[in-house]
């Protein structure tokens, strides 16, 4: 009679068991957001590892986006209520044109604010005047918060021989936005496409939204076109992966 010997269990490092327990004790709670997590000294006392070690845990918890790290004080376990990004709602035209921020359909009374924004008009990049069919464009460069963590940067290009000389080109463009501003002068914005890409930021985008490391962004761009498609806004967003969540809504 053949038998076989039972499996060995896999052997697990002294890393791996501090990671294991950590992400358990934030997973289950017990560990709640803002509460901070051991220090390097206190993994070494617990777990009798070296500082290296207790160091390269840490590491891993960071990547994962499990903890963020603040200079001088300690590692503390994330903690942010993602938003809910309805693209079909918030670009409704019930939305906007009623006045509203588009913002508002994400947020509700969560406040918001805009960390920065810069107007100015220049030349647009090659690809963005290729989708516009025109060179001289109005961007709208601005930085959103919410409960006052950095989650959007947004770039707006809209052709300049429509929004010259508009409330466009001033940091507050009125009730509603650009899309209210498009259609006060005929150019209403009807037809909207959006393609999203997930990647790791780059040193700017970092800088921006204040990005810790492991942090992955969600890059949109937006092109908004008139009823007889004309492209009236080329709108690049990248926005911090674990603050939203996206969603469409549609009907066959």
């Amino acid at each position: 009679m053949h038998v076989t010997a039972p499996s060995e269990e896999p052997k697990v490092s002294l890393r791996e068991r501090i990671v294991g327990q950590l992400r358990a004790q934030i997973e289950s709670g017990s560990l709640k957001p803002g509460d901070q997590v051991p220090s390097e000294n206190a993994l070494i006392d617990e777990f009798g590892v070296s500082q290296t070690t207790a160091r390269a845990a840490l590491a891993v918890l960071r990547g994962e986006g499990l903890i963020h790290v603040v200079r001088g004080k300690g590692a503390y376990v994330r903690g942010f209520k993602p938003i809910l990004r309805d693209a079909t709602t918030r670009l409704s035209a019930q939305q906007w044109a009623a006045g509203h921020a588009i913002w508002l359909a994400d947020l509700g009374l969560r406040p918001m604010g805009v960390d920065r924004i810069d107007v100015s008009r220049v030349s647009a990049p090659d690809d963005v005047a290729e989708l516009l069919n025109f060179t001289e464009v109005v961007v709208r460069d601005r930085v959103y918060s919410v409960e006052g963590r950095p989650v959007q940067w947004a770039v707006s290009y809209i052709p300049a021989d429509l929004a010259a000389g508009t409330p466009i080109e001033r940091p507050d463009t009125g009730p509603g936005g650009t899309y209210a501003r498009l259609r006060d002068i005929g150019q209403e914005p009807v037809k909207f496409v959006e393609q999203v890409r997930v990647r790791m930021p780059n040193p700017v985008e970092r800088k921006h939204l204040r990005l810790d490391v492991g942090q992955p962004v969600a890059a949109i761009r937006r092109t908004a076109a008139t009823s007889a498609d004309r492209v009236v806004e080329v709108n690049d967003m990248v926005l911090v992966g674990d603050a939203y969540v996206m969603q469409w809504s549609f009907t066959s």
